[in-house]
């Protein structure tokens, strides 16, 4: 494992620097190439597709009993990692907003009763107890049956970990006082900007806290049968300890790791970080005015930090990013630059954002090189209303009724193609359609395997595409289908592309 880390990390300087000769910058219809790309973390996730759900809220039972009761139809859907949010006991306490402003984000411990926030009924990622399931959900046993018939479907179950703060509630305060983050007046630190989760401290490496976290885990991998940990707010945990923690957990590579961050200086240790850029990006090319090649940037630049496949989080909408909201914290200026405010009634709801094109920027994210998709609860079915992320009684994703029927075999039609070796390891390479401002085209290959996508962004105008002549030679159209009725299954050349659609021609699978 740690032969792998460094020779990783050698490549990854080595990229950065030849980057310049690789794929020179783009200037209108130019085209540029990409390398192909092993793809990094374990074998089993090569082209895996990941789905988010809260546990809490995915039924109206909201037990793992009940969330385990559709394993088969996401089976049937083609996601390969099923990615639960935090399902250990949220902690009920928190200091007043006001007395930790006064104090300069800390509060002593225990919080004065007269301080305390008395309307606080716990958040998904203030964790009271790392080592426990919450027993609303269930026990270990109620998980370990969940993996073991999540594993018996071919799926892989992934966990949310929170490993840089507790709440305020957490035994950990009394037990171990030494492992937060103080003010100089022995305060203890909330994380900011989140006020109900308590900071903790991992610049002591003797203080016992590597190893209780390093045991919290050991004991779901081994009790509860989880295949990865989605780290939340990775960036602020030291890489010093990520190099130390993952070859303990995991010295033969089994696991999954994702982190909730962009520093691609986490890869190696960690296998894949967030593509905050991508969404932000489709934005300004739907409604922003700007040129569809602005893509072309957000790869070179991904490619020369990362040039591994697999290594990005894509994703139109997530539990931060519900179909309800309106704002993006890593885009607020530029939602502010396009719809003239960061939040607020005035600008359009992420779904209203994408538009008629959002199914083809789902393609997007599942075959531009360098990443790996995400569909979040309720997407496949086309229920795009808000999430909450506190256990709301009864709360229902229309699953069985769903708004868009025919839309789970597009997503099924999707995982089939991140299956394909062209899309999760093969080279990319840009293709001209005269009309590049709007359309985005690219083509996939390894080994003799092609994948051809195009893409209009436009979310108002139709589009004739121009490939170059014998582009598409020996493919078969692949367009996953949105509304349940195969495509013409002969692949052109020549096509037009109404406002917001995509094709995809491939080579026939043996």
């Amino acid at each position: 494992m740690l032969e792998n880390l460094t020779a990783f990390k050698t490549g990854l300087v080595a990229a950065v620097l030849s980057t310049a000769a690789l794929s020179p910058p783009a200037t209108g219809a130019e085209a540029f190439s990409l390398p192909a790309q092993a793809p990094i973390g374990p074998s089993w996730a090569r082209g895996a597709v990941l789905y988010q759900l809260n546990p809490h809220n995915y039924t109206p039972e909201g037990t793992l009993a009940a969330a385990q009761k559709h394993l088969p139809r996401l089976a049937k859907l083609g996601v390969d990692v099923v990615w639960l949010m935090p399902v250990h006991p949220r902690g009920q306490m928190k200091p007043r907003s006001e007395f930790l402003r006064a104090n300069g984000g800390a509060s002593p411990v225990p919080i004065p009763e007269a301080q305390r926030d008395t309307e606080f009924r716990g958040n998904p990622y203030c964790p009271r107890d790392h080592t426990q399931i919450d027993p609303l959900l269930g026990d270990f046993a109620d998980l370990k049956r969940f993996t073991n018939e999540a594993h018996a479907l071919g799926l892989k179950v992934m966990l949310d970990w929170v490993p840089n703060h507790t709440s305020w509630d957490s035994p950990l305060l009394a037990q171990h006082p030494d492992w937060y983050l103080r003010d100089t007046e022995n305060r203890v630190k909330f994380h900011a900007p989140w006020e109900p989760i308590a900071r903790l401290s991992y610049a002591k490496r003797d203080s016992g806290l590597w190893e209780y976290m390093l045991a919290a885990r050991r004991k779901f991998v081994e009790e509860g049968g989880v295949d990865g940990f989605r780290e939340d707010v990775a960036g602020k945990t030291p890489l010093e300890h990520w190099n130390w923690l993952r070859p303990r957990l995991d010295p033969d590579n089994r696991l999954l790791m994702l982190a909730e961050a962009d520093e691609t200086e986490l890869l190696g240790p960690l296998d894949m970080v967030y593509d905050w850029e991508l969404p932000a990006v489709y934005w300004r090319v739907l409604d922003g005015g700007e040129p569809a090649t602005i893509i072309d940037d957000v790869l070179r630049q991904q490619h020369a930090k990362a040039p591994v496949g697999g290594a990005y989080l894509r994703y139109l909408f997530n539990h931060d990013q519900t179909g309800a909201a309106r704002s993006h914290y890593h885009a607020r200026f530029i939602i502010e630059r396009i719809y003239g405010a960061q939040d607020g009634p005035t600008v359009p709801r992420h779904p209203e954002k994408f538009g008629v094109a959002l199914p083809a920027l789902h393609v997007l994210n599942a075959t531009l090189p360098g990443g790996r998709a995400l569909v979040f609860m309720g997407q496949e079915v086309g229920f795009y209303g808000g999430i909450p992320h506190n256990r709301v009684q009864g709360f229902k994703i229309p699953f069985d009724t769903p708004p868009s029927p025919a839309l789970p075999d597009f997503y099924r039609d999707v995982a089939a193609l991140c299956a394909r070796a062209a899309i999760y390891g093969g080279s990319f390479r840009k293709l001209a359609t005269a009309r590049d401002d709007e359309v985005y085209a690219f083509e996939r290959e390894l080994d003799g395997e092609r994948v051809i996508v195009a893409a209009n962004l436009s979310k108002t105008q139709a589009q004739p595409v121009t490939l170059p002549t014998g582009t598409t030679r020996g493919l078969v159209d692949a367009t996953p289908s949105l509304d349940g009725q195969p495509r013409d299954a002969t692949a052109r050349d020549n096509f037009d592309l109404p406002a917001g659609d995509y094709r995809v021609f491939a080579t026939p699978l043996r």
